[in-house]
């Protein structure tokens, strides 16, 4: 059986601080992600209306869009539940 360094450095950690450092940045890549679906969503949603698309294509990419946005907004508040300063 072969062994995985970097795989079992990563994720096999029982440290809390490396434990917390990765989902910290697991998150922050969620985040992005999601911004970016947003942004490449509006755009498409911007294209369709610009070029004459039909309503319909537009309504369907609001709704996407909307839904991307709190799914964003969702991850946001987590990371700030979770990982925030100012707690005393």
């Amino acid at each position: 059986m072969t062994s995985w360094p970097l795989a079992s450095a990563l994720f096999f950690t029982t440290d809390p601080d490396h434990l917390q450092d990765i989902m910290e940045t697991l998150l922050n890549l969620a985040i992005a992600l999601a911004l970016l679906f947003v942004v490449i969503v509006l755009g498409m949603g911007l294209w369709n209306m610009v070029r004459g698309g039909p309503g319909n294509t537009s309504q369907k990419l609001m709704r996407l869009r909307v839904m991307g946005q709190a799914v964003a907004l969702v991850l946001l508040l987590g990371a700030l539940f979770f990982f925030g300063g100012g707690r005393g």
